[in-house]
């Protein structure tokens, strides 16, 4: 396996952990000779799930992506030991991951991953490294250390939108919201790459949204005029709530 290490030397954790003398009856410390730190974590593989570009959202109903791996090994270098993390692949967020020491034996390590990753399933290991020196030119040697991560990052919420049968120059997306002027009675249509549901209030003197035909993923319909106000508001949520919602501003001219 081919360790990523630009990644490593960035996410040297802000920890050391160092051997503590005494050795009394639960002592972990110095193993003997060139015996090996057993390692084990506290999952057999490491998932997150998440949409693309989420943490750039400003406000989101879903969680910020991370992926937290807790670590325990059975027994603790003679010497300082610098803990690192290792990726096979350039997947998570260089000089990110926070640690907390539980134990003298026992921490936890979160690491974040990099949401502008394209759509679908990526595989790989994590593998943790006991390094002598901060620059990590030689290291304690280790069982168990791997750790197999599963990162699944589904479509961002994207909508296209159309007025008289013309696409508008700015695409919808949750990240930033719409704002549309369109003539009342002209064609609205509005095309997402998702399922969703579209919602618009029709307040009493607002412009009056009425659909025409919808599926899953377009909607078409027109506007009126409003009696005391030319502006209304259309939002679009998908069904589960995972995402932040479309939301688009609408200004009807004569």
């Amino acid at each position: 396996m081919r360790l990523n290490i630009r990644t490593c030397i960035a996410v040297f954790f802000s920890v050391m952990l160092a051997a503590c003398g005494g050795g009394g009856s639960g002592d972990k410390s110095a193993p003997a000779g060139n015996a090996a730190t057993a390692v084990t974590y506290n999952m057999s593989t490491a998932s997150v799930s998440f949409f693309q570009n989420q943490k750039q959202y400003a406000t989101t109903q879903a969680a910020d992506p991370t992926i937290s791996i807790t670590a325990t090994l059975s027994t603790l270098p003679s010497g300082t030991a610098y803990p690192v993390v290792a990726e096979d692949k350039a997947v998570f967020l260089t000089g990110s991951t926070v640690v907390v020491r539980n134990s003298s034996t026992n921490f936890t390590a979160t690491l974040v991953p990099d949401v502008t990753l394209s759509p679908g399933v990526y595989k790989g290991t994590l593998t943790l490294m006991l390094c002598k020196d901060q620059a990590c030119s030689a290291q304690y040697p280790l069982t168990g250390a791997t750790l197999p991560y599963v990162i699944t990052v589904t479509p961002q919420l994207t909508a296209t939108i159309k007025i008289n049968g013309v696409i508008q120059p700015q695409p919808l997306k949750a990240t930033k919201p719409g704002f549309y002027t369109i003539r009342a009675g002209q064609t609205l249509e509005m095309d997402s790459n998702l399922p969703i549901q579209w919602n618009y209030p029709n307040n009493p003197g607002e412009p009056k949204v009425t659909p025409t035909s919808t599926t899953s993923t377009t909607w078409q319909g027109s506007v009126s005029l409003g009696t005391s106000g030319n502006s209304t508001t259309i939002l679009g949520m998908l069904p589960d709530g995972s995402q932040n919602g479309l939301g688009l501003t609408l200004t009807v001219t004569p």
